[in-house]
Parts: structure tokens; sequence; C-alpha cells
């Protein structure tokens, strides 16, 4: 079960980072190559801090520790897209 759902859980998160590419490369996004370098930067620099971000927040309460980056990432993706629109607007 743990397979199945750690093999489901890579198919996802590999959808999102084409997404999330494909929105910086599409016309939206103004096609740059830089940006695409920008978006992998950022994301390799947070998967460096969160453990040391996180493991205090999961010493303290687990669940908390999988809450919080969750509702950080459902609150800010709109957020960020909403003032990108702004901003072209």
């Amino acid at each position: 079960m743990v397979v199945a759902l750690w093999a489901v859980g890579g198919v996802c998160s590999q959808l999102v980072l084409v997404g999330v590419n494909a929105l910086v490369l599409g016309p939206a996004g103004g096609g740059g190559g830089g940006a695409v370098s920008v978006v992998q930067a950022v994301r390799f620099a947070g998967t460096a801090a969160s453990p040391v971000a996180l493991t205090p927040v999961y010493h303290a309460d687990p669940l908390v520790a999988f809450l919080a980056p969750a509702a950080l990432l459902a609150a800010g993706a709109p957020a960020v897209l909403a003032v990108d629109r702004a901003r072209r607007v």
C-alpha cells in the first residue's frame, strides 16, 4: 500500500512540476528560459531548507508539520497567481 501511494505521489509531483514549467515557459510566462532556471533554483532551495524549517515543527506536532506546508501552498499559489495577473493588467 505504501509503495502504491508513494508511486501515485511521485506521479502527481511530476505533473505539478510540468505544469509549473509550462506556466513559466508558456505565452503567459513570457517564454523566458531563464525563468525556468529561477523556478528550479527556488524549488531546490525550498527542498534544502524544508528539513531545517519543519523538523522542529514535526517534533512538536507531526500533524502540523504536514498540514502547515499544505496550507501554505493552498493559500500561497492562488495569491501569487493573483498578484501576477494584477501586474499584467
